[in-house]
């Protein structure tokens, strides 16, 4: 028989915060000083884009210690920020149907109806989630 777990509480996305101190910028330019350097972590993420992030944050939020790994010097420096156009969000007066409708027009009609229906339904409040909470 196992116990239930408690609800994690929900922490403003400050909390998730790095101090500089905990960002180590590494190059091969500009290698460690020891080779023999070993970093322990519960849980390693390979990309620092919108993916990457929100595998960390929900890491994070559940208490697991999160090291990411990023291609570039600058952690902003992802396929995520240059993406066109950003992040689609709603307006006050949106629906899924309008949504969809203008992902379908971005995509230039090359879309996954099935995809952009998803997202149209259950974007908006991960956006919240990650982004506006």
């Amino acid at each position: 028989m196992s116990l239930p777990r408690p609800k994690p509480t929900k922490p403003h996305a400050q909390a998730y915060a790095l101090s500089n101190h905990q960002y180590t910028k590494v190059t091969l330019a500009d290698p460690p000083s020891s080779i023999d350097t070993v970093r322990r972590t519960q849980a390693l993420i390979i990309g620092c884009g919108a993916a990457g992030s929100a595998a960390a944050l929900r890491l994070a939020r559940e208490g697991v210690h999160v090291i990411m790994l990023g291609a570039a010097i600058n952690p902003a420096d992802c396929n995520s920020y240059w993406a066109q156009g950003g992040i689609i969000y709603k307006s006050k007066d949106d629906s899924p149907e309008l949504l969809s409708s203008d992902i379908h027009r971005a995509g230039a009609g090359v879309c996954h109806d099935p995809a952009v229906r998803k997202v149209a339904t259950e974007g908006p409040a991960c956006v919240e989630d990650l982004l506006l909470d």
